[in-house]
């Protein structure tokens, strides 16, 4: 939670965003990247049989991850990647990299189920707009994302732009 801030804690299961500053660190999809991805965008990740650990007694909380190369499958809950609304999407590491067990996992951009339709806690967009978006986005950048509420996004120092 970023210091100064006031407001609910992101938990897991809350069907809430994370507020704060966070690195989008690799884009992820099937069943390829999108035409015109090069080397210069985030690393991409070609989901197959990868899962997302939503389960916070398991050493993988929070890792998205293919149970082949762990194993097998030895924790409780998980997402499947290979998903609809996965085709195209980006991790926002929140929680991460030094992980807390329950303070929420498997944060995303990813696609929408329709306008007005919320997600569990994660961000989506018309498949348009997160193609572009993927595209547009070079890992030499390091980018990172705000999500705040505006009342809380008003109370930082200038240093990012009025809205």
């Amino acid at each position: 939670h970023p210091t100064g801030l006031s407001g609910l804690q992101k938990k897991e299961g809350d069907g809430r965003s994370p507020a704060g500053l966070f690195t989008l660190v690799r884009a992820f999809g099937h069943p390829a990247p999108p035409k015109g991805y090069s080397s210069e965008n985030l690393p991409f990740l070609d989901i197959e049989d990868e899962q997302c650990v939503d389960d916070k007694t398991s050493p993988h909380y929070n890792t998205v991850i293919d149970p082949k190369n762990v194993g097998g499958v030895s924790w409780n809950s998980a997402e499947t990647m290979k998903i609809g609304l996965y085709q195209l999407g980006l991790v926002v590491a929140h929680n991460s990299p030094k992980v807390t067990p329950g303070l929420g996992s498997c944060i995303f951009f990813h696609l929408q189920r329709g306008r007005e339709k919320p997600t569990a806690g994660c961000t989506s967009m018309e498949n348009r707009a997160l193609k572009a978006l993927v595209l547009w986005l070079k890992r030499e950048a390091h980018p990172l994302v705000v999500q705040l509420p505006r009342a809380e996004y008003r109370k930082l120092d200038g240093s990012f732009p009025k809205i």
